[in-house]
């Protein structure tokens, strides 16, 4: 998927079940590579989902690298995210 295809309602849909199982007020799908390429989203800023962001200035640069979920609470506290895009 690029950009313009991007906006898939499967996939919001998936992200929407996501933010309320998990009582999150925002949830996203993202598919990365040497980008990452948000192209499902729920509760997100407007303009997110087709958005292209380097990987290392995101949340899943962080989980990709680590290899496991990753749960931060409070992003604004965390010293890891609280520059990154979000």
């Amino acid at each position: 998927l690029r950009p313009a295809e991007a906006g898939n309602p499967a996939l919001d849909r998936i992200s929407e079940l996501a933010a309320r199982l998990l009582g999150a007020r925002s949830a996203q799908v993202s598919l990365v590579e040497d980008v990452l390429l948000v192209v499902g989203g729920a509760g997100a800023a407007a303009g997110t989902v087709g958005q292209e962001i380097p990987v290392e200035e995101s949340f899943c640069g962080l989980a990709v690298a680590d290899r496991a979920p990753l749960v931060i609470p409070d992003a604004a506290a965390d010293a890891r995210v609280r520059d990154l895009h979000w």
